[in-house]
């Protein structure tokens, strides 16, 4: 089938079209008109005229030479004048179906132009739907002809009312009209969100034209971008509320070391520093899972071994699942199977998929929690893989809420009883470690989260750093009170001697001031008058070689190759201990680098 027949058919709001070829047939049709048009007259004119002069030649014999002479005279002038007759009909009809030619090819053009424009069009007459290119036929009735159906039938209950009145608009005022955040359907029952552009176009005849914007996409996209919004959001929120937060974690940690010397390990008091130690250390890890979802601050992984952090997990699993919910707990892991790890983020997602498995078991149920370990080799999975699963027989998730379950902020409880960040943040810590997590459910039935990480060699932790203690001289450099409070009381209990500073500007003048005897610089990241980085540049000016610990509540910030080196980073919040081994292996490293020179 050719374009201008498609385009031109029974159909089609523009009648019957022509191709080139039905144009050519149309001229030599004219000229045979032309031929007939010049011959009847020629015919007509000499039987008038022969019959008229034989009536007056049998009426009047005396006339009959002068009759045949007319006779001649008239059959010549009838000749030559259906000679000139053909001739003119024969040239206008030619320049006519010249004309009509041009109008045919130029009709078929605009057609198909029509026809294949990416936009969809539909002619509307009275309300009926009588033109829809292709664009509008795949749109609207992909499996269906609407020729001759109500626009209405197309349009979407909420929207009737507004698409009815434009239209009307458009029919009686002549004037153009658009429709946004309008949603049509298509013979499937699908809702489709769209703009309408409606304009005259035969207004004596009550005829609309209709273009139809699907704007689906863009409205996914500017979802996208809202919600990217929110992530920023998110992110300069954690960023800027994280550092206060870690420095009271990190002054609640170091307190909570101080008051703990002297006593005995099974003391009640004992036990009750410890909890504050777990909380704590569990609202760190919140912190630090907020700023890792919102990618201001990368995780902080260790290589450690899984099983226990799995049952670290487990034991805050407990204090979270009611007593109608029974947790069962496996686990099949070689003692020895380790991960790179931050351990508090992957215990908080292991804390949210319990939690989302509880709140999906209001009446009771089965908590599952598996740990295995796989040796599928697969990409990302060098040595294998640890799989963590938790199950439960709950409610089940439908089809279309699995589809968004790890977006950002969406959410299937009511207003004030959720967040919808649990999963999302589940799901960017397991793929910041390098891991996938599954999710299998069957409504009525419950749900199952597979999460599985890379495992590394089976071996054990590297040992920390050696700790040592001296009289070493360290400008600590913090200006929120309470953490410099308990970093000097620590560094001091440990033999250091500690200059403390509140800002950058100080802590540039203590360097200055005891550059001849200093042996290490403490900072904060986030000092006034002058930053960490800042401060740590300018201080190597004046004692090159200085070991140096940067302290920070939020997200580390990037340094210069050529002082990346004698330098330890210590995030917040930290127990003192920490800071102790790693002010210690700065120090350690600068003397090995000395021998070595």
């Amino acid at each position: 089938m050719n374009r201008d027949s498609r385009v031109s058919g029974p159909g089609s709001a523009f009648g019957p079209g022509s191709s080139d070829r039905d144009a050519g047939g149309g001229a030599r049709r004219g000229r045979g008109a032309a031929l007939r048009i010049a011959g009847l007259y020629i015919g007509v004119s000499l039987l008038y005229i022969v019959t008229s002069d034989r009536i007056v030649a049998a009426v009047a014999p005396s006339q009959s030479q002068n009759a045949v002479f007319q006779t001649i005279k008239g059959s010549g002038f009838v000749l030559l004048t259906g000679v000139m007759l053909w001739y003119l009909i024969r040239r206008n009809m030619s320049e006519l179906h010249r004309l009509n030619e041009s109008l045919a090819r130029q009709g078929g053009r605009l057609r198909i132009l029509l026809d294949d424009a990416p936009i969809a069009i539909c002619l509307v007459r009275r309300g009926v739907l009588e033109y829809l290119n292709t664009a509008a036929r795949a749109m609207l009735g992909p499996n269906q002809e609407l020729t001759g159906t109500r626009l209405l039938d197309r349009v979407a209950e909420p929207s009737r009312a507004a698409v009815q009145r434009a239209v009307e608009d458009v029919e009686r005022s002549g004037r153009p009209a658009r429709l946004n955040e309008q949603k049509l359907v298509d013979t499937n029952g699908r809702e489709i969100d769209v703009e309408l552009a409606a304009c005259p176009f035969a207004p004596d005849e009550g005829a609309v034209q209709v273009a139809i914007i699907d704007v689906t996409e863009r409205k996914r996209l500017e979802a996208g971008l809202t919600q990217a919004h929110k992530m920023e959001a998110v992110g300069k929120l954690a960023s800027g509320v994280s550092h206060e937060f870690n420095n009271l974690l990190t002054a609640i940690l170091g307190y909570s070391t101080l008051a703990r010397q002297g006593l005995a390990r099974g003391a009640p008091t004992t036990r009750c520093l410890d909890q504050i130690d777990s909380v704590a250390k569990h609202a760190a890890g919140i912190t630090r899972s907020l700023l890792t979802l919102s990618r201001a601050s990368p995780a902080l992984k260790q290589l450690l071994p899984l099983r226990p952090i799995v049952d670290e997990a487990i034991d805050l699993v407990r204090s979270v699942v009611p007593k109608t919910i029974q947790l069962e707990v496996a686990t099949t892991l070689p003692e020895g199977a380790s991960v790179l790890v931050d351990a508090a983020q992957l215990k908080q997602a292991i804390l949210n998929l319990a939690m989302n498995a509880r709140d999906a078991m209001p009446a009771g149920g089965t908590l599952w929690i598996r740990t295995s370990f796989t040796a599928d080799h697969g990409p990302g999975l060098p040595h294998g893989a640890a799989v963590i699963r938790v199950s439960d027989t709950g409610v089940g998730i439908p089809p279309e809420v699995r589809a968004r379950l790890f977006t950002p902020f969406f959410t299937t409880k009511p207003a004030g009883k959720g967040t919808g960040l649990g999963l999302a943040l589940t799901r960017s810590i397991i793929e910041d470690h390098g891991g996938s997590i599954h999710v299998e459910s069957e409504v009525g039935k419950g749900s199952a989260f597979t999460v599985s990480l890379p495992c590394t060699s089976p071996g054990q932790p590297a040992a920390a750093p050696p700790t040592r203690a001296g009289q070493h001289v360290v400008i600590v450099g913090e200006d929120t009170p309470e953490v410099l409070s308990i970093v000097t009381l620590s560094l001091r209990s440990a033999g250091y001697t500690v200059i403390p500073a509140t800002d950058g500007g100080e802590v540039i003048r203590l360097v200055q001031e005891h550059k001849d005897r200093l042996d290490a610089l403490i900072m904060d990241v986030g000092l006034p008058t002058a930053s960490g980085v800042e401060c740590l540049i300018r201080a190597r000016q004046i004692v090159p070689h200085l070991p140096v610990v940067l302290m920070t509540g939020g997200a580390m910030p990037d340094l210069p190759a050529e002082e990346d080196r004698l330098l330890e980073r210590l995030p917040k919040p930290f127990r003192t201990e920490a800071l102790v081994e790693r002010l210690a292996a700065v120090i350690d490293e600068r003397a090995r680098a000395a021998s070595h020179g």
